[in-house]
């Protein structure tokens, strides 16, 4: 890690090391965009700009629902309960592990207005039909949510 991200990578003493280790009781961990990687041959990495996103020297991508156009697409989303599905039995394996759980919330409940991507990413469990009054629909997520939970 330190020949990849050089000098952006902060370095503790002993003493600092020391007094982090075991300092915490809770950690949260947020994250609203999931990614997935791709093996990034060699000769494409930018040497000359090396970031976060280059750090790792793999090409990142991520699903995305902007072309969703009826109640029928907005509904269908295999993607997300692929998601939810593995990412749940990550935890269950992190459980497993010995690593004290205490809760997950999908993000989010319904489509909403997303800073950077406005009204054209749709996150939530429920598709919210911006062209009719605003009708909510359940997608197969929430569905697939609902049996999970019970």
């Amino acid at each position: 890690m330190r020949v990849l991200v050089g000098k952006r990578l902060p370095k503790f003493t002993l003493e600092e090391s020391n007094l982090l280790k075991g300092s915490y009781d809770y950690l949260g961990i947020n994250y609203y965009t999931s990614n997935y990687a791709a093996d990034l041959p060699l000769p494409s990495i930018n040497n000359v700009n090396i970031s976060y996103s280059t750090d790792s020297r793999t090409k990142l991508t991520r699903i995305g629902d902007a072309n969703i156009t009826t109640v029928k697409q907005g509904t269908n989303d295999p993607q997300r309960v692929n998601f939810y599905r593995r990412h749940l039995l990550a935890i269950l394996q992190a459980i497993r592990d010995g690593v004290n759980v205490k809760g997950i919330f999908p993000w989010s409940f319904l489509d909403n207005f997303e800073w950077g991507s406005g009204y054209t990413q749709k996150f939530g469990l429920v598709y919210v039909d911006r062209k009719h009054r605003l009708k909510r629909y359940p997608k197969k997520s929430a569905f697939w949510f609902k049996k999970f939970l019970q």
